[in-house]
């Protein structure tokens, strides 16, 4: 029968790994973590950013449960912290794990949770919220309550609910095989798996590093009153700061002690438990086996319950400590007690994971810290233990120019990577946790060194007594105080009493550090010195003698009853007056150089005037010169001063000359208008500062570099710097999945890692069907390349073996298509969707004849009639007989139909030229019965580069003529060049008739008409210089020579001998070339190609299929 059961709890009490064993337990069983389901199905609905966690789908989350169909069907186990929504019906028994509030703090503490949800998650496990949940959703019948306190509790509880579910049926449950508990990972169960989804206010799902500073405890009841049960009430629960960091144990006697119970009746029961057991062992212990011969307030007990790690603390360590740890270090582990020789919580977890087998894990790496690798620790930072080649190689990976790199977890910047021989230094690691053994003698801050045994982690405070301290105020003196509890001195709580700085009142602050400050006594109505101001209320600290300062004038009566005191407000009395006879002398003058000056009146009150004494005044002035003036009386500063003094600008670049009054009157030194334009500290800027001061501090770059960092994803915010950036410090601490979700990491995880490798093929489907080559993967798959058939976009054929990705498939041919004008094709390559753009016309050339000339209109395509413009095409005119030939433009309008075409007159060399031909007519037999012949230039070129050959040519071609044979073969040419060149001169000027089979052999035709041209082609090319060739050639202007266009494709080659048959009475006047997929036959003048054109159609009849039916007339 199959079974399903439910494992609830809050996050940290051993779910997933009780599940795990209950599920190995049950045999073929489906274990699922319900946490890792809703992250890799993306069950969740939002984000909250206060826990920093994701809100799940309740119905999303029950619907996929729903469609797996497990339930009824197989053995299930869910692991779930919060399952109160699901329906009671699917599961037989649920399970609701428990654990005490240590041992669930440092759980959650080694997962990185913040101090917030730490105190969240242990509040809810106070309170029972998720037992009492459950028992109200699923009822208490169903609900089994377990404690998941140590690894020992996993075996008994498995067999627990293998009885529960066996009593419930009446039938034995199949167990496969006995059940073996090894000892959980502390990162197994990730802060992204366990926690990291919330439904309500108090889970938490923020990772971070804290550590426990407070803890919450429970208020019990009165011990006397019998009751075993503790009940947790909300105003009995209060934080308490622990003492320090560092605590005196944390056995149950301790916690006894100060007050606090366990937060249900079985934690209580378990702790009195273990009070009877420490009994016995503490009775067990020999006096001889510790160095503590009697240490107060059952120290004993808590020695022996914390492995011997307080009673070495009490006895003050020393070699008794040392070698009795090494004596009793494997008891406590028998005992399934940590050895901890400093009562930190850091420290024991450390040894713990470390001593043995241990499971601490690299962070770097992920791998075990085996007992002999080489080790590096994080001092003063997170403490945490990495292989010593995992550091060096991260180290190494910083590349900065500041060759520092930071730890991993706590990211604290580091300069040495160097391993460590033990974590004191001192000595070679001899144990399984890379302790030397020794005393750890590490200095600490006070300068007293560390007494306790070599150890991971921080050195505890400093317990070496230090004597006598009186308390801040000095009234109360405290005996036997210890070094770490005189830090910061001790208060004794009554009033400090000492005298404050005014000398009048003291201080009433509680004994304090430090000094007294300012007297805070506030003075009602004080007068100023000078008696001109008076204030309402004044501080005792700004006055002085019950008075104060208004900073203005004294201006009191001197004593001579005739002056005024200058000086500014004061306490005491006026001086005397500076100008009293009696007091400087009756005959001093004025600028006081001479005492007494002769011949004149003694001077009898301080009002009369001085005398003078005719020298220099020389007193000194405001601006620090001398007064140039002679002995004069009243101020010397009446006037300005003129002494010319030389100033620097800032920079130091500019100097400049002035009178010292317009240097006095400048506000700030003097600053020229040059620009700095040095390079700044990162040697990219340049400072613009006007008349810079220069120097290191001046010339610091402050912009920020915002240089991409090697992540990807963000920018370096250092300021600009040389060099490279430093690596991206960010670390995530959430779990990171391939796409799929099969593949995971566990943090921490550095900011730019790929994601995990993952073996599965892609599973994303495409629009075409066709499944994605790659494995998992992130980003958009790669383009379809399955070989398919398409058709073009032409629709002209299907197309084989085209990538599938490939949208528009072209056969290469011409589109075809009519444009929308419907007088044109579409010339384009085939191509798919429309011929031209949307709102664009056909911009062809207009093909409508004029009814003048007959030329085409060439106008961009229109609707209507022809535009009445002059006919832009060139027509080559001629003399009556031929020889001169000139290009002009047509310039006939449509209507100029009766135009009477343009011709040259003749000259005497036509005359001339017209008698020699008569003469060659008479004597020349087989010769060329007309005018002398004439040769493109493009056939004159070819001629020049095969001349020998083209000579050897001539000799068969005139047989031919001459002997009239039916047909006559050529020795084989296989060069295709002189073939065509064979081909093009036998039939246009020999005018017979030829064949040229695929072997590259020509066989000739005598026909009718055929002649011996004159001049021949070799006799042409022979003639010097070549100018003298001009009258037997022919230009043909590409662009403008009237011509037929045949659109033959891949066939030009093959039409050219149909052309020259159809085309016979025109030889001489026209030549074929091949222009890309088209044949031009292109004619010396436009009324030749008219005649030949409408020739060329007429003998095309209705039962032809010819290329030529396609030919259309240019230029002409």
């Amino acid at each position: 029968m199959p079974y399903s059961v439910l494992v609830a709890g809050t996050p940290g009490v051993g779910k997933s790994t009780f599940s795990r064993e209950l599920g190995s337990a049950m045999g073929s069983c489906r274990v699922m973590e319900l946490g890792k389901i809703i992250a890799a199905e993306h069950l969740y609905s939002e984000w909250d950013d206060d826990h920093n966690c994701s809100i799940f789908d309740e119905e999303a989350v029950e619907q996929h449960l729903e469609n797996l169909g497990v339930f009824g069907k197989e053995n299930v186990v869910v692991d779930f912290h919060s399952p109160d929504f699901l329906p009671p019906d699917w599961f037989d028994l649920v399970v609701v794990l428990r654990c005490s509030t240590d041992a669930l703090w440092s759980r959650l503490e080694q997962r990185h949770y913040t101090e917030a949800k730490i105190k969240e998650n242990v509040e809810c496990e106070i309170f029972q919220t998720i037992l009492d949940d459950c028992r109200e959703h699923f009822g208490d019948d169903k609900v089994l309550e377990l404690q998941s306190v140590s690894i020992e509790d996993i075996a008994t509880n498995v067999q627990s609910v293998l009885a529960k579910l066996a009593a419930a049926t009446n039938a034995p449950v199949e167990s496969s095989a006995a059940v073996s508990v090894a000892p959980s990972d502390p990162q197994a169960n990730s802060p992204g798996n366990a926690g990291g989804h919330r439904r309500r206010a108090y889970w938490g799902g923020g990772k971070g590093k804290g550590r426990r500073s407070e803890a919450i405890q429970v208020s019990q009841n009165d011990s006397q009153a019998g009751d075993d049960a503790t009940t947790p009430v909300n105003d009995d629960v209060q934080s308490k700061r622990r003492r320090g960091y560092w605590g005196k144990g944390k056995g149950a006697m301790n916690r006894a002690k100060d007050g606090t119970r366990s937060s249900s009746p079985e934690e209580r029961g378990t702790e009195e438990k273990k009070k009877s057991r420490g009994r016995r062992r503490n009775k067990k212990v020999d006096a001889s086996e510790s160095p503590v011969d009697a240490a107060p307030n059952g120290a004993e007990d808590n020695a022996v319950a914390k492995g011997g790690g307080n009673a070495a603390a009490a006895g003050g360590g020393g070699k008794g400590h040392v070698e009795w740890a090494r004596k009793n270090r494997f008891k406590g582990r028998r005992r399934n007690v940590s050895f901890n020789p400093t009562g930190s919580e850091l420290v024991d977890t450390l040894l713990q994971q470390l001593e043995g087998k241990g499971h601490y894990e690299c962070m770097i790496c992920m791998n075990k810290v085996g007992r002999r690798a080489k080790i590096w620790q994080c001092r003063d930072g997170c403490w945490a233990i990495f292989h010593a080649k995992c550091i060096e190689l991260w180290a190494a990976s910083a590349h900065n120019e500041f060759a520092t790199f930071r730890c991993p977890g706590c990211q604290k910047e580091h300069t040495d990577a160097r391993p460590i021989s033990c974590y004191c230094e001192g000595g070679v690691a001899m144990m399984d946790s890379h302790s030397c053994g020794q005393q750890c003698q590490r200095k600490r801050a006070c300068g007293h060194p560390c007494r306790f045994m070599c150890h991971p982690g921080p050195c505890p405070p400093c317990e070496e007594v230090i004597g006598a301290i009186a308390c801040h105020c000095g009234k109360e003196v405290k005996e036997g105080v210890r070094c770490h509890e005189n830090v910061e001195g001790w208060s004794c709580g009554k009033v400090c009493g000492k005298r404050m700085s005014c000398g009048v009142h003291t201080c009433p602050k509680v004994c304090h550090a430090g000094g007294c400050g300012e007297c805070e006594v506030t003075l009602k109505d004080v007068s100023c010195y000078c008696g001109k101001h008076r204030a309402e209320e004044l501080q005792c600290a700004q006055s002085s003698q019950g008075s104060w300062t208004c900073g203005d004038t004294c201006g009191k009566l001197l004593s001579c009853n005739h002056h005024r005191c200058t000086l500014p407000c004061h306490a005491g009395p006026c001086p005397s007056c500076p100008y009293d006879p009696k007091i400087i002398g009756a005959t001093r003058c004025a600028c006081g150089k001479t005492s007494a000056v002769p011949g004149v009146m003694r001077r009898e009150s301080c009002v009369d005037p001085f005398p003078t004494c005719g020298k220099i005044c020389a007193k000194p002035l405001p601006c620090g010169h001398l007064c140039p003036k002679k002995c004069h009386n009243g101020p010397c500063d009446d006037e300005k001063c003129k002494e010319m003094v030389e100033l620097t600008c800032v920079c130091g670049k500019t100097r400049r000359r002035m009178p010292c009054w317009e240097a006095t009157a400048m506000e700030g030194p003097m600053k020229c208008h040059k620009k700095c334009n040095a390079l700044k500290s990162c040697g990219k800027h340049r400072c613009n500062v006007i008349c810079c001061p220069g120097g290191v501090d001046a010339h610091f770059c402050t912009q920020v570099c915002g240089k991409l960092l090697n992540c990807g994803k963000h920018h370096c915010d250092y300021p600009c710097h040389l060099g490279k950036c430093r690596p991206c410090a960010r670390v995530s601490y959430e779990t990171q999945y391939c796409y799929c979700g099969h593949a995971s990491r566990d943090p921490p995880i550095p900011c730019g890692t790929p994601p995990p490798y993952c073996d599965r093929p892609c599973s994303r489907p495409r629009s075409c069907g066709h499944p994605c080559p790659l494995k998992c993967h992130f980003g958009p798959c790669p383009l379809c390349t399955v070989l398919v058939d398409k058709e073009c976009g032409g629709g002209h054929g299907a197309i084989r073996r085209v990538p599938c990705h490939v949208a528009n498939v072209s056969c290469g041919a011409p589109c075809g298509k009519v444009l929308p004008c419907g007088r044109h094709w579409c010339q384009k390559i085939c191509h798919g969707g429309p011929c031209l753009p949307e709102g664009k016309h056909c911009e062809q050339k207009c093909l409508k004849p004029r009814p003048s000339c007959g030329h085409p209109c060439n106008e961009v395509c229109h609707d209507g009639r022809c535009p009445n413009t002059k006919c832009k095409a060139t027509v080559t005119v001629s003399c009556p007989c031929g020889r001169r030939r000139e290009l002009h433009p047509c310039g006939l309008l449509p209507g100029d139909v009766d135009a009477v075409p343009e011709e040259l007159e003749c000259t005497e060399d036509c005359e001339k030229e017209m008698r020699q031909a008569q003469l060659r007519l008479a004597f020349a037999f087989g010769d060329n019965t007309g005018s002398d012949e004439h040769y493109s230039g493009d056939l004159v070129a070819l001629a020049e580069k095969n001349a020998d050959w083209l000579s050897s040519m001539e000799k068969h071609l005139t047989t031919a003529v001459v002997q009239r044979p039916v047909s006559m073969s050529l020795p084989e040419i296989k060069d295709p060049e002189r073939r065509q060149l064979l081909l093009d001169y036998a039939q246009q000027h020999y005018r017979l008739e030829c064949i040229a089979d695929s072997d590259g052999v020509v066989t000739l035709r005598w026909v009718s008409g055929a002649r011996r041209p004159h001049p021949t082609l070799s006799e042409v090319i022979a003639m010097e210089p070549p100018s003298t060739r001009l009258p037997y050639t022919i230009d043909f202007d590409p662009q403008a020579c009237p011509r037929i266009v045949v659109e033959t494709g891949t066939a030009a080659a093959s039409l050219r001998g149909e052309v020259y048959q159809r085309l016979r009475n025109w030889l001489g006047q026209f030549r074929c070339r091949r222009d890309g997929r088209n044949l031009l036959v292109e004619f010396t003048s436009e009324k030749a190609a008219r005649d030949a054109f409408k020739h060329l159609k007429g003998t095309l009849g209705s039962d032809v299929i010819s290329p030529l039916k396609s030919a259309y007339l240019e230029n002409a």
